[in-house]
């Protein structure tokens, strides 16, 4: 049978059926609707879920490892004046200070930095001056982090990986 005659007579039973068997023939989506809404909502499910984990976990701060193996000198300081290099000591991690306050060279240098705020500065003694240690070998490469809870968990790891390589 032809689609047209098959078409002619699905309308023809239409037409003679009653009307409450008329009104559940067309509350009832045909297959292929159905499967296309099904797919349309998964993927707007799977693009929600998508977009929520990238909104909850891009751009973690992840600790430059070798950048706290060469540091002298670990600390967590309030900057106080960016421009000169002021900062003052709230906590010493790794190495010996006793000041409460210190001058890093070339901290002005340094983006994303804010006075007020506290860093986790991994440092290096150079002719009795302080300075960032850098990421790279061009000295480009300065980093500090912000002194947040996630960091200070990742800085207790890392300097007790390098007590442990440290220590024979």
């Amino acid at each position: 049978m032809s689609r047209h005659r098959r078409q002619a007579a699905q309308k023809q039973d239409a037409a003679s059926s009653p009307p409450e068997v008329m009104e559940e023939q067309s509350a009832v989506l045909p297959r292929s609707k159905t499967r296309l809404v099904v797919g349309i909502t998964v993927w707007v499910v799977w693009i929600a879920g998508l977009l929520a984990l990238a909104g909850l976990s891009s751009n973690p701060i992840t600790l430059n490892r070798r950048q706290f193996a060469d540091a002298d000198l670990v600390i967590i300081g309030n900057v106080a004046d960016s421009a000169t290099g002021r900062v003052s000591v709230a906590e010493t991690m790794y190495g010996v200070f006793p000041d409460k306050e210190l001058t890093v060279v070339g901290l002005s240098e340094i983006s994303n930095l804010s006075t007020g705020n506290s860093y986790v500065m991994p440092l290096r003694r150079r002719n009795g001056e302080f300075d960032v240690v850098a990421i790279t070998n061009d000295q480009r490469g300065r980093v500090v982090y912000p002194a947040t809870s996630e960091v200070r968990s990742q800085l207790d790891n890392v300097l007790g990986e390098i007590s442990k390589r440290l220590t024979p």
